[in-house]
């Protein structure tokens, strides 16, 4: 059995290698032991948790995390839309061996409690990551790499809490520019006090959110087949990856929380450009030139529009973190080790 890969061999790590002890943190939270595992490959990953990990109480809210390594430069996880901190299964063990490692998910997602809210402009994300920073890390901040939404999500929080990011790594980042925005129907709804429109409006409501929750149950059923989709490098797609994303579609305000977030897509939102403008911080992207969702052209938007930024294209899919794992740290930890010295 071979594993297919981005660019190099992979190697698998000798047994005896020391392994780091869990993190020790800021907070006053007891973290446990992380329970380590090896795939089909020989891979050293983190074994899947039915029940989730550590639990972080932000504002009141239920917050999954994993929290691994003794020493180095601090760095937090951040996953993409409908995943969770699992799908770092294999950077996690990998970047422990230099870094302090942190990965969490999302409010909405993952073992994160599921809130009926507005999501619009990842506001709440990017405040949940600047004020995990603040607990677990303090004063002296910490790198940040997000895959798609999170990739989106760190932007917001260098943009919005600079003195808590020494950096970002944006794996295939989401999100529009405000070129692509003119582009896009707007969903506000027109203010008039005719009847006709007010019911017409209501009922294109009604039949939006029926279509969004038909395509929640049908998304739900078709896990597998949508990750063999966007996984240029398909080794990876295994049970444990599958139910780590089904198994958060079961709590009973997982529909109406996806309702919410595919609203605020369509919503009036904070544009990549937009961010880009308020951020200082270096920016390194690892780019899965292979993605059939978000393309190569948002990676040169991107390069265009900001100055302090590196780009390492990649021959993976949407998940390169997870398809790609050793290639992403190799180039994660060479980039931060640069960035400190």
């Amino acid at each position: 059995m071979q594993r297919s890969l981005c660019l190099r061999s992979v190697r698998r790590p000798p047994s005896a290698a020391r392994r780091p002890r869990p993190v020790v943190v800021r907070a006053s939270v007891a973290t446990r032991q992380l329970r380590l595992e090896r795939d089909a490959f020989g891979v050293e990953r983190v074994a899947y948790e039915p029940a989730g990990w550590d639990v972080w109480k932000w504002k009141g809210i239920d917050v999954n995390y994993i929290a691994y390594g003794t020493s180095g430069p601090p760095i937090l996880l951040i996953h993409g839309f409908g995943a969770s901190a699992y799908q770092w299964r294999y950077n996690i063990p990998s970047l422990a061996q230099k870094h302090r490692v942190f990965a969490m998910d999302l409010v909405g997602f993952g073992k994160s409690e599921k809130l009926v809210m507005d999501y619009s402009g990842g506001q709440i994300w990017s405040d949940q990551i600047a004020d995990f920073i603040e607990e677990f890390v303090g004063s002296e901040g910490a790198y940040v790499a997000g895959n798609s939404l999170g990739g989106f999500a760190a932007l917001a929080a260098a943009a919005r809490n600079p003195e808590r990011i020494k950096g970002i790594v944006g794996l295939n980042i989401a999100g529009t520019f405000s070129q692509d925005m003119e582009l896009m129907p707007s969903s506000d709804h027109v203010a008039d006090d005719n009847v006709f429109i007010k019911w017409k409006n209501q009922l294109g409501m009604f039949f939006r959110r029926l279509l969004v929750l038909y395509s929640f149950y049908l998304t739900r059923s078709r896990i597998r087949n949508i990750l063999l989709a966007v996984y240029h490098n398909k080794d990876n797609v295994d049970d444990d990856l599958v139910r780590s994303i089904e198994a958060p579609a079961e709590d009973p305000s997982a529909s109406e929380v996806y309702y919410r977030l595919i609203q605020s897509t369509l919503s009036k939102r904070v544009t990549i450009d937009s961010l880009l403008e308020m951020m200082n911080v270096p920016l390194l992207l690892l780019w899965g030139m292979k993605d059939p969702w978000i393309t190569p052209s948002k990676a040169e938007q991107i390069l265009e529009n900001y100055d302090r930024v590196e780009f390492v294209p990649l021959e993976a899919g949407h998940c390169v973190q997870d398809e790609c794992p050793q290639i992403v740290n190799e180039n994660l930890m060479s980039w931060i080790a640069k960035n400190e010295s």
